[in-house]
């Protein structure tokens, strides 16, 4: 995964919960500068983060976080 490709799958997440980055940031426990870095396209999250935004939001489909397939939440 590029990090233009992760941020816009980042941005779609965001989208489709109604949740501003800055309250995924938050809510996720992910520092508020470096989630503004991985949706802006100047870094790549590493597991880790996938693993916080995926356990904190269970609505969220890992298939598509990191493989972009499907849709963004899962059914």
């Amino acid at each position: 995964m590029d990090k233009d490709i992760a941020a816009q799958r980042l941005k779609a997440v965001s989208a489709a919960l109604g949740v501003q980055l800055k309250d995924m940031a938050e809510q996720t426990g992910i520092n508020f500068k470096q989630m503004y870095a991985y949706s802006g396209g100047q870094s790549l999250p590493n597991w880790t983060t996938l693993d916080k935004i995926l356990t904190t939001y269970p609505t969220v489909s890992a298939e598509f976080l990191m493989r972009g397939k499907g849709p963004v939440l899962n059914e």
